[in-house]
């Protein structure tokens, strides 16, 4: 596989194992907004069900103010009216007191409590009409019956009876209001102990959510953690991996040119591991190999003609191949010098055989005019002879 692909898929790696990492986050993010959900929903349960019992708790102590109210006026009813500051009380807190009605009625959400809230309307209604306009008129007129007898004889029977009638309608009155004043605070009282309970609950929910919610953060976290860990030490173990897949048969390449460049070995061997890799690094050794052959090849050649041979030539791989081309002429050049010499040689070696010949007619001429010279010398020899002879021959004669 080339390295191209290699990396190809080490990046396709590392996006699965981000995908995965993502996927990992996901799911705890899921997790963790599941549990944030449900905690939020358990906290906004709790939130209402405490806004409720303040309502509540407003709605008792609205309703024991105007029960109050309602015992002052009573004790006070001989002043014939009831004063318009508590007057103000009392209208205040009943209207306060219907117009949150409504309020009690949207707390309910069980059946025990919509049926609290359906009575709590009736007997609000109730005892709000009767504090604020059974009540006044009541001592109103009570207070214009009892002013009939004033001057009058107290003790008579007529006072009696009046006195007496408004005695009952008052204590009738006074039923009334206990009996309402007491079905709204026991509605009140259930529904307070209901939502109380519920918000009891509600909070415990709560905080058993927020310490899931902790948790599952807690453990999103080491999880992510340790796959993130898992995933950086894979990802260093196959990056040393690749990276020595390259770097070493890198380091050989590098280390052959070295030794060619810097001393001229080209003796060297490439790791057979490194040539039968099928990528651009065992492309490189291939033609790193392949260089080397035919330098060994231009040596074996130039060592020949060194030796002598030279009829050697060298292969041209291509057009290209400018020191092929550059030995074979300096070949070619070196026959043409070598041929030019012969040439000179030959005309040498004639003329050495001319100069031979002028020698040897030389000398044969040399031996000829010697042997001419010796006959006559031979011949000056016998005259010399002869003359002595002769001259011996005179003396002799004269003597006689």
């Amino acid at each position: 596989m080339k390295i191209r692909g290699k990396m190809f898929l080490a990046g396709f790696g590392v996006f699965l194992a981000l995908l995965v990492v993502g996927g990992v986050a996901g799911l705890v993010n899921f997790s963790i907004d599941s549990a944030t959900s449900e905690s939020e929903t358990a906290r906004l349960f709790a939130e209402k069900r405490n806004a409720q019992l303040e309502i509540l708790n407003e709605y008792n102590l609205r309703l024991v103010a105007l029960t109050l109210n309602a015992m002052d006026s009573i004790i006070d009813k001989d002043s014939g009216s009831i004063s318009k500051e508590r007057m103000g009380e009392i209208k205040d807190n009943g209207e306060w007191l219907l117009a949150h009605v409504k309020d009690i009625a949207e707390l309910a959400d069980t059946d025990s409590e919509k049926a609290e809230a359906e009575t709590l309307s009736v007997n609000v209604n109730k005892f709000v009409n009767a504090v604020r306009d059974d009540l006044p008129a009541l001592i109103a007129s009570s207070a214009a019956t009892m002013n009939k007898f004033k001057g009058a004889d107290q003790g008579s029977a007529d006072f009696a009876r009046a006195e007496a009638g408004v005695k009952a309608k008052f204590d009738e009155m006074d039923d009334t209001l206990d009996v309402a004043s007491s079905q709204v605070k026991g509605t009140i009282k259930a529904l307070i102990k209901s939502v109380r309970d519920e918000a009891r609950d509600a909070n415990t929910t709560m905080a058993a959510k927020m310490l899931e919610v902790k948790k599952v953060i807690s453990d999103g976290d080491t999880a992510l953690l340790a796959f993130g860990a898992v995933v950086i030490l894979i990802s260093i173990l196959v990056a040393i991996l690749f990276s020595n897949s390259i770097t070493r048969p890198i380091a050989h390449t590098v280390d052959a040119l070295n030794s060619i460049a810097a001393m001229g070995d080209i003796n060297l061997v490439l790791p057979e591991k490194l040539l039968a890799r099928k990528d651009e690094l065992g492309d490189l050794a291939k033609a790193l190999k392949e260089l080397v052959e035919f330098q060994k090849h231009e040596v074996g050649s130039i060592s020949a003609i060194a030796g002598g041979d030279w009829t050697t030539s060298i292969a041209i791989r291509s057009d290209k191949d400018t020191l092929g081309q550059s030995l074979n002429g300096m070949i070619e050049q070196i026959n043409n010098v070598l041929g030019q010499i012969k040439d000179a040689s030959l005309q040498v070696n004639f003329g050495a055989n001319e100069v031979s010949s002028a020698s040897q007619a030389l000398s044969q001429g040399a031996t000829e005019q010697a042997a001419s010279l010796e006959e006559i010398s031979s011949s000056l020899t016998e005259i010399g002879s002869q003359t002595k002879t002769n001259a011996e021959n005179a003396n002799q004669a004269a003597q006689l």
